[in-house]
């Protein structure tokens, strides 16, 4: 069917005084939408009625059919209006109109309102496959605005069914959905909507420690016996039938990430190694700062920082008969440091831009750290080309044993078999500060082999 072959006739859109009248060749209609083909019969010149459509919007679809190749995203005030040209779009069978608002989404929309757009699209494909591509691309950044917007539980259980979120472990989603629990009925918005999309066999048995107060008892039971046991006792058929658990063993993708190693991992020894070598320092009360800094080659998004956690022990453990067996059952307890014992700050500074400084304060809360081992902050946060950070720890408490750890500056690259590492980090520079008790100030140490830093998450930010 040629353009020339079919005149225009008339489309009267909306209702009563709203009803606006607008011309279209038959061919347009014909060919962009399926639609309209089984509904406007070739002989008949009668305008087409179409009572239910906002004429506003609907002027916007027209356009597109008259001249796609021409066709720009209108700016709208209101998520809705976006939410309703999409549907419309899928309800005229206007496909092609619906894959220009999908690839074109994330330029007509700020990264805040993503969340706002997938709550009210959820069930409008064309809008809810182009959120869950930002969503998983950005997963990090998404996940700590979650909150600023209230997104129904119903949308974020649809969003933890998607496998490829890039995160680098199931606990990040699991604060994400205990943050955003609101109301009364807290334990069963989790169970019916979080729960059964969570893949908590992922995780370590450690990590189930907030969940417990949202499990039947059978559930913690067999997630215990499957994450702790070599060969685990309870199986999937030992769950009741209600039971709400994700059986997925599966990690989700996420985007490749490195790691900045600041100690060796042949260095770090168990802990009847530690005693048995000297290889602790006894801290005695008052405050510690540890400063780590360099400058980045290029930009990159630092995920999470590792640290050296207090050791398990105390003057007692090194005196008690058969102290060997009984550090060697010491190695796995798992214990907390209060959170307000512990933080960490970051300072950026763009280089050549010292008024865009700025200062963020990691918390470690809601986090198990693991005595003997290590912790981790895991609150993402972006670092621009040539910007020096400086990271800061500060530990407060009393007659802390912590391990000792030689650690060369010169050396910290060279332990980095990447050469990713070289080619991102320069300048790397350690400092350890001391302020006793009664003290105001930080009086450095000059003791370079003592650090309480692990190691650093990154990913190239492209």
């Amino acid at each position: 069917m040629a353009r020339n072959d079919l005149k225009q006739f008339t489309v009267l859109v909306g209702q009563g005084g709203e009803m606006q009248e607008y011309p279209v060749s038959k061919f347009d209609l014909y060919s962009s939408s399926t639609f309209f083909v089984s509904m406007i019969p070739e002989t008949s010149d009668e305008p087409l009625k179409i009572p239910d459509a906002d004429p506003k919007l609907f002027r916007h679809i027209l356009a597109f059919m008259q001249n796609p190749k021409e066709f720009k995203m209108p700016s709208f005030n209101k998520v809705e209006e976006l939410t309703s040209l999409a549907l419309m779009a899928e309800k005229y069978m206007v496909t092609d109109l619906c894959s220009f608002i999908g690839k074109n989404l994330s330029d007509t929309i700020e990264k805040t309102d993503v969340w706002r757009v997938y709550n009210e699209g959820r069930e409008i494909e064309t809008l809810a496959t182009a959120c869950e591509q930002m969503l998983c691309s950005d997963t990090d950044f998404y996940l700590d605005n979650l909150y600023k917007n209230k997104v129904e539980p119903e949308t974020l259980a649809k969003f933890l069914s998607l496998s490829n979120l890039n995160v680098n472990s199931e606990e990040v989603l699991i604060k994400a959905c205990l943050k955003n629990l609101v109301g009364a009925d807290k334990r069963e918005t989790f169970r019916k909507y979080f729960l059964p999309k969570l893949r908590l066999l992922t995780l370590m048995a450690a990590d189930l420690k907030e969940l417990y107060e949202f499990l039947l008892p059978e559930e913690a039971l067999f997630l215990l016996s499957q994450l702790r046991d070599k060969t685990p006792l309870l199986t999937p058929s030992d769950l009741p039938k209600d039971h709400a658990l994700c059986l997925e063993k599966s990690k989700r993708k996420f985007e490749k990430s490195y790691n900045l190693k600041i100690v060796n991992d042949e260095d770090i020894l168990d802990l009847k190694g530690v005693v048995l070598e000297g290889k602790f320092n006894v801290l005695n009360p008052g405050e510690y700062k540890f400063v780590l800094s360099f400058t980045a080659l290029q930009s990159i998004v630092i995920k999470g920082v590792f640290l050296f956690a207090p050791l398990d022990l105390c003057r007692d453990d090194l005196v008690a008969n058969d102290f060997v067996r009984y550090l060697q059952c010491k190695e796995n307890h798992h214990c907390c440091i209060d959170a307000c014992n512990l933080e960490l700050k970051v300072k950026v500074e763009p280089k050549g831009n010292p008024d865009d400084s700025r200062d963020i304060t990691l918390d470690a809360n809601n986090r198990l750290h693991r005595m003997n081992k290590w912790f981790q902050f895991t609150k993402p946060f972006m670092v621009p080309m040539n910007a020096r950070i400086s990271l800061h720890v500060v530990l407060r408490g009393g007659a802390l044993f912590m391990r000792h750890l030689k650690t060369e500056q010169a050396s910290i690259l060279k332990c980095n078999d990447d050469s990713i590492a070289r080619d991102v980090f320069d300048k790397i520079n350690l400092e350890y500060f001391q302020k006793e008790d009664g003290s105001d100030s930080f009086n450095r140490v000059f003791d370079g082999e003592f650090t309480i830093f692990k190691s650093i998450s990154y990913k190239l930010n492209h």
